[in-house]
Formats: C-alpha cells, structure tokens, sequence
C-alpha cells in the first residue's frame, strides 16, 4: 500500500474534521491541543498537520515540526481499520527518509501494554528511550505539565541536545502561545 502525506493548512479542509476527531480520540485531553490553538498552528510555517493516505482514503495523520536542529514528531494515529497492518511503519520510515535528520518524539512511560507496545513500536524503526526526566510544557489552557520520556532517533541524545530539544519546544510550541496557556 502506497502513502502520501496531504498538507492541511486549515480548518475547512475536508480531511480537517475525521482527522481532528481520529486525534481527540486518540490522545489524552492533557496530550492535545484545543482547536483554538490548532487554527492558530496553521499559520506556522514549521509545523505539519499532514494527513496520510492511501489514493483518496485517509488512513490517520503525522503532526510534526521542523526544528532548527530536530524533527520533532508530535502526534501519530492512524484509524482503527488499518492498525496492525504496517501502516505506522511506513508514515515514521517515509518521515525519517524525507527529512534525512536527527527524530524526536514523545511517549508516555511504560506503565501499561499499550504504552509498553508504543516503545517497542518505535525501536523497531530505530528509535532510543532517553534516560533524562522529561515534562511535556501544557499544551492547552490551564494544561498541567506531563511526565513523558523522549525517544530519538537514530540513537540517544546527549545532554547538550537534550537541553537544545527543550528550548527549541519551548520556542516553537510553546512561547507563541504562552499567554492563551497561561
């Protein structure tokens, strides 16, 4: 099975409202961002609201940002239909060959079998858990911080890109949008 990626850039796109719905039902409210603040995102030139598909079926979405020194992967989902299928595989790997540079993504600790699936997903495709304590900055309005680790790709960061994926978070997703959040 073929994949594209499909750009949204806004709300009135008609892959807009599936994908939006795939994407609130697939993470915790404490993990996503509220519409408001997605409609101010497509007006980013860094970051990705890309639907996948498959001809004209949509299979699930990547939202990712292009960092100064990384890709930062944010969000990955594909619908139910096709889990298990490979799908997820071929969106990371088409990502990691398009971009040719240093991944980075977020994952929640390895707590419960669909978490501990979710690591060994991605190291399967070459991905490293990070050993640094890690609080995703909220992401909406009265957001709480979230304990996460990072995962990298295609091998761990140092101290140095660690601190310089924090500040680059802090530039990019979190700072423009610092005075709705807080």
């Amino acid at each position: 099975m073929d994949i594209s990626f499909y750009r949204i850039t806004n709300r009135e796109d008609a892959c807009f409202k599936p994908s939006w719905s795939l994407y609130q039902e697939a993470f915790p409210l404490m993990e996503r961002r509220e519409i408001v603040l997605q409609n101010q995102l497509f007006n980013t030139e860094r970051y990705h609201f890309d639907v996948v598909k498959s001809g004209a079926a949509v299979l699930g979405f990547i939202l990712w940002w292009q960092f100064e020194h990384f890709v930062y992967i944010e969000h990955l989902a594909t619908i139910e239909s096709v889990r298990g299928q490979g799908v997820g595989e071929r969106i990371v790997t088409k990502l990691k060959h398009q971009m040719g540079t240093r991944l980075v993504l977020e994952v929640e600790p390895p707590t419960t079998k669909i978490n501990q699936r979710r690591i060994g997903f991605y190291e399967r495709l070459g991905f490293v858990l990070n050993d640094f304590p890690y609080q995703q900055l909220p992401l909406r309005k009265n957001g709480t911080m979230v304990d996460l680790l990072l995962m990298s790709y295609p091998d761990s960061l140092d101290s140095e890109e660690f601190v310089l994926f924090k500040d680059e978070f802090k530039k990019h997703c979190y700072f423009p949008f610092a005075d709705y959040l807080e």
